[in-house]
């Protein structure tokens, strides 16, 4: 190369050095820029999907969690199989004979478990939701064979009760309230308060008693001994249902048993309501022989968000509708319960 050809390409590469720098700057990056950008790609794929996923996870969850897979496995290992009934006996509620029959069910047909408890902190509620119960419980141990106790932990009153009273044996906490055999339906009057505002009552019927329990109206004392008879025939059923369920270690010529009077442990133990003190552990230990408890009580009801947070004139239509349709329920329906 002459050093006339050597000047030219000096000069052409002085003239490519700025470009150079400039293109070096637009396009400045580390070794990880590549890898990054396929990530990013990447994650735009996968998140809608996984988002998605999540949800549906979550639903179940909320829901029905044996639902998924690896939680509806058999439980093998030997066991104490508890279920609780909690809350008012009423249907939709927890302690509803749809939702904890099927689960009292499925405890007995594991096959470890060596005996099932329904563990109770009830006031009572509905006597068809009980007097189901009783009768499934009675069912199951012919069925299976295996031990079905009861242990009352607060409450176990009137309707809960009427379920204890199905199992082999109650057991209780010594503080633990029990029994409240009776039957109760209450309501109110406004008919003088109706006068006194001078607000007319409007009501169409077709059949003479239709409205017999309208508290803007008088009962009569036809209509008072009618639904008198009605809960003295629910007491009696009651009543029929603890004698055959506890047998001869009631007391007898105790006037007071059955009278919805509510006792403590030991006052019950007395009188033959209960068995003996104990707890859901003791039981699991000392007379199953499995202290392993696994709990087959089925999941909470998940109402979602949109009840207790949407606010918009059909939903509050749906909630006045929905509260006095229970307020109906609670008012002109027979109840097994503690508290009126």
């Amino acid at each position: 190369m002459s050093d006339q050809q050597a000047m030219e390409l000096s000069k052409q590469l002085r003239k490519l050095e700025p470009k150079l720098d400039h293109w070096l700057k637009v396009n400045r990056g580390s070794i990880w820029d590549g890898p990054a950008k396929l990530l990013a790609q990447f994650a735009k794929l996968v998140l809608p999907v996984t988002y998605v996923l999540g949800l549906l996870l979550f639903s179940v969850l909320v829901t029905d969690p044996t639902k998924l897979p690896w939680m509806d496995k058999e439980e093998t290992e030997e066991h104490t199989a508890y279920v609780d009934l909690k809350g008012a006996i009423l249907t939709g509620n927890e302690a509803d004979a749809d939702r904890l029959i099927p689960a009292m069910e499925k405890a007995l047909e594991a096959e470890g478990s060596e005996a099932l408890v329904v563990r109770i902190n009830s006031p009572g509620g509905s006597p068809v939701q009980s007097d189901r119960m009783y009768q499934a419980i009675q069912e199951f141990r012919e069925e299976y064979g295996k031990p079905i106790y009861s242990v009352i932990e607060d409450i176990g009153a009137s309707g809960a009760y009427y379920v204890a009273a199905g199992t082999d044996g109650i057991y209780a906490n010594r503080s633990s309230m029990i029994g409240s055999i009776g039957v109760i339906s209450s309501s109110f009057g406004f008919t003088e308060l109706m006068d006194k505002l001078g607000v007319e009552r409007r009501t169409f019927t077709a059949g003479d008693n239709k409205d017999m329990l309208d508290p803007f109206h008088k009962v009569s004392p036809a209509i008072e001994d009618h639904w008198n008879n009605i809960l003295a025939s629910t007491h009696e059923t009651f009543i029929e249902r603890v004698k055959e369920g506890r047998g001869d270690v009631l007391a007898e010529n105790e006037p007071d048993l059955f009278s919805g009077l509510i006792w403590d442990a030991q006052s019950a133990l007395d009188l033959g309501l209960i068995d003996g003190m104990g707890s859901l552990r003791s039981i699991a230990s000392e007379l199953v022989g499995a202290e392993e408890l696994v709990d087959y009580t089925p999941p909470k009801p998940f109402k979602g968000f949109s009840g207790g947070l949407g606010i918009s004139a059909e939903g509050i239509e749906q909630a006045m509708v929905g509260s006095f349709s229970r307020i109906q329920e609670s008012l002109f329906t027979p109840s097994l319960s503690a508290t009126p």
